[in-house]
């Protein structure tokens, strides 16, 4: 039974067809375990509820398309369908790149997404479904070493680095190459970035690691002026102290 103010009023004196205006406090009870209340606009899309501070409207609720749209004063969300929507202030109108989720001063704290997030556009090449960060564990192809290795993957970016030393292995003609990228290379794609080393007597000019297409393994060249490059090998590590400082961004599937 609803009340006005403190005066009942009975169910009676209040049918569908009427309206009703309140200038004192409503408190609306009924059955916890049925509707209480129902607003209902009929024929045409609009506010249903208007929400006002000093007879003037701050807020509304309203329906548009069959659906509910909450909006402030400039601002609000349209549920469509399985969709939430930006809309103005009017419950009818949608916006597209105007609104704001928070502000500098104003930010929530984390966002979940099971799925990606478009940046700077709509289309396939703006959307980032990834980001992740971890280590890895690259493997020699001879002895054993130690290493400190982690990656960052930013889409099909991927970022690895690796401090790389204390090879068991000194006398083999073995290339020295590690298996164990985070991530495969894409086909037709590859990566060669010039590394840090010390102690290694390969007779080259620089030494790179490169990443091959369609593998998850780094090999190490020594790359000569006016001539080809060559493998490193591990018989041309010439101290305990030798070490292979590495990064390297490629590309994956």
């Amino acid at each position: 039974m609803p009340y006005l103010g403190k005066k009942p009023i009975d169910h009676t004196d209040v049918t569908q067809s009427q309206s009703m205006t309140v200038t004192d406090d409503l408190n609306v009870g009924g059955d916890l375990d049925a509707t209480t209340a129902v607003f209902d606009r009929a024929s045409t899309d609009g506010t249903i509820v208007d929400l006002q501070k000093d007879n003037s409207t701050v807020g509304s609720i309203g329906a548009f398309s069959n659906s509910t749209s909450y909006c402030g004063a400039s601002s609000g969300i349209y549920f469509n369908g399985a969709n939430i929507n930006p809309t103005t202030g009017d419950p009818t109108v949608r916006t597209d790149n105007a609104n704001d989720i928070g502000q500098a001063s104003q930010r929530f704290k984390d966002l979940y997404l099971g799925g990606g997030v478009y940046l700077g556009g709509t289309g396939s090449a703006n959307h980032l479904d990834d980001y992740e960060e971890g280590t890895w564990t690259p493997t020699p192809s001879a002895g054993t070493i130690s290493h400190n290795s982690y990656y960052t993957k930013i889409g099909r970016l991927v970022t690895v680095h690796a401090n790389i030393n204390t090879f068991s292995d000194r006398t083999s003609s073995n290339n020295i190459s590690f298996t164990g990228l985070p991530f495969q290379v894409a086909g037709n794609s590859w990566a060669s970035q010039g590394i840090m080393a010390r102690f290694i007597n390969a007779g080259g000019d620089s030494i790179v690691a490169y990443a091959q297409s369609n593998s998850t393994s780094l090999k190490i060249y020594a790359v000569l002026n006016n001539a080809n490059y060559v493998h490193v090998r591990h018989n041309q590590l010439s101290s305990t102290s030798s070490n292979l400082f590495v990064t390297v961004s490629y590309l994956t599937d």
